[in-house]
This record gives structure tokens, sequence and C-alpha cells, in this order.
């Protein structure tokens, strides 16, 4: 898609012989991305998945959501994107100060990308069962599948849920550097943009 957004100012897109869009390629991109990003239902947390903890609070479910909250198949890097976590307490249980973490893994099973609610001194007080939702500016992540692990805490004391493969998330090419470049996503798993000076 880098080399339609560089070479053509105007674009079609046509499936199985039928003209579905035209016009300028941005929108005629954005519309066709959107059609395949979406997905009716979030996906469970695998029982075959790693997981450890006391289980006062499991993740049961993990869905992605664009800015009109649909369910995504797939994310685009470069768009804003939010992670929901559906979570189900042991009893009606109350927690007071409840830590979430995100991680991506690459397929050598490195971290490549965490986030963590206590960075950014985001505590979550509940009774019960909730959904915890993270919200991701401009997702730098380079193109490619990905296996997430989820962790959940009481006060960074107490593990409550840690999930290694909770879920798989498959990002595609947006335009990131807004220039149509892709990176280097087979050398490099995140993207940063930066600018250039000599002297």
């Amino acid at each position: 898609m880098a080399s339609i957004r560089q070479l053509c100012p105007q674009c079609c897109w046509i499936h199985n012989g039928q003209l579905i869009d035209q016009g300028d390629t941005e929108e005629t991109l954005a519309n066709y991305i959107q059609s395949t990003l979406r997905l009716p239902t979030g996906a469970n947390v695998p029982s075959t998945a790693s997981r450890s903890g006391t289980g006062r609070l499991r993740i049961r479910r993990i869905r992605f959501e664009n800015a009109d909250g649909d369910t995504l198949t797939t994310v685009q890097n470069g768009t804003d994107v939010t992670i929901a976590m559906d979570c189900e307490a042991a009893a009606d249980e109350h927690f007071t100060s409840v830590v979430a973490s995100l991680a991506l893994l690459d397929d050598h099973d490195n971290y490549i990308w965490l986030v963590r609610s206590s960075f950014t001194r985001e505590y979550f007080s509940f009774t019960g069962s909730t959904t915890i939702r993270c919200h991701i500016h401009d997702l730098n992540v380079a193109q490619g599948t990905y296996r997430g692990v989820t962790f959940l805490s009481e006060r960074d004391n107490e593990i409550l849920d840690n999930v290694r493969n909770a879920f798989t998330l498959t990002v595609v090419s947006g335009d990131f550097f807004g220039t149509g470049d892709q990176g280097l996503p087979t050398r490099c798993k995140t993207l940063t943009r930066s600018t250039w000076t000599h002297s």
C-alpha cells in the first residue's frame, strides 16, 4: 500500500471483478482497510495460555476497538486503537488499586512493546467484574503478527492474573511516517518518527 500512496493520487478498489470504490487514494485505501478490520466479537483468552496468579481476578476476553467502539480483527500502525480486557472476579470482591499491563512478543519470544497503567499513575478501583481499556495513541509497531502477554496485579504486590499468549495481534501497514515508507519490519518491530538535520 505504501507504493500506491506514493505513486497514485487516485485509485480504485476492485473485489471479485466488481468496482467497490474509487477516488482519492487516501480515502479509498481507508475504506478498504476499514472493511478488512471489522469483526463481530472479541476473542476469549485461550484455555491453553500459560497462566499464573491468585485468580481473584481473571482476564476472560480481549478485543481491539477503533474510535467508534467497533471490534477489529487487525490494527493498522500509526492509528489509535483501544485494547479492551473483560475481567471476571472470583466473587463480588472489591479491588482498590489494580494495575494492568499489556506486552507484545515477537516470533523469537522477545518483548518488543509494553504499556502499563502504573507508568501513567492510573490504578483501577471497582467491585466485581469489569472491562479495563487501554487507549493506544498512534500505534508504533511495525507490520507483523505478535503474541500478547497480559498482567493484572493489586497495588503491584499481589499478582492477580498473568497470561502469556493471551492474544494474537496482527498489525497491518499504515502510513506511520507520512511518506509511505514501512520502516524495516524484518529488522526492527517498533517505529519512531524523527527529524534529521546536518551542519
